[in-house]
């Protein structure tokens, strides 16, 4: 048994149980909460958010939207976006620095793909929409929610299954690695 004044006594095999974390663990672990914040947002929209909105007029469902964007756009929002995307790309320079690669490494590059694919349409389709939809939302709301509508929805919907994915395989990965400490411990 070990025991240290500020701690309760240890079995000495708790080493082994419990594998200290290091940085790429940590790395990962952010990375798998910001992509499942980002990822937890698209769906919400996909499930909830723009079913409900499709059912007002064009003026209220152009709104609603304008709102929705000016909500979403938060400190938190913008970071959990960032982290999605540099986390695991630290995580996976890490890993390839300290272990050579591996199983886990693979993981840890799907699950960043994933996301950034993602991103990428966020930034290429999503933002130029609500872009859009906020400067010349009242002028035609017919036309302008014909224009926006569907193209959003379907690629959120991609976005949201791709984010999600992205957390599986950064799972994996953190699975793996947690496997190959034990076995090492």
């Amino acid at each position: 048994m070990t025991t240290n004044k500020h701690t309760l006594p240890l079995p000495d095999a708790a080493p082994a149980l419990r594998p200290r974390r290091d940085a790429v663990d940590r790395m990962l672990l952010g990375g798998i909460a910001c992509t499942a914040v980002v990822a937890g947002v698209y769906t919400l929209f996909a499930a909830v958010v723009m079913p409900r909105l499709g059912r007002k007029d064009d003026p209220g469902f152009i709104d609603a939207m304008q709102t929705a964007n000016r909500i979403v756009e938060t400190p938190v929002f913008l970071a959990a976006l960032i982290g999605a995307t540099a986390l695991p790309a630290a995580a996976a320079w890490k890993q390839q620095k300290t272990a050579g690669g591996g199983p886990a490494l693979r993981w840890i590059v799907a699950g960043g793909a994933l996301y950034t694919v993602g991103l990428v349409i966020t930034l290429a389709v999503h933002v130029p929409l609500n872009t859009s939809l906020a400067t010349r939302g009242d002028a035609d709301p017919v036309g302008v929610r014909a224009e926006f509508e569907d193209t959003w929805n379907t690629l959120n919907i991609v976005r949201a299954a791709l984010s999600a994915t992205a957390v599986a395989a950064l799972g994996k990965a953190a699975r793996l690695r947690r496997g190959a400490r034990r076995t090492l411990g």
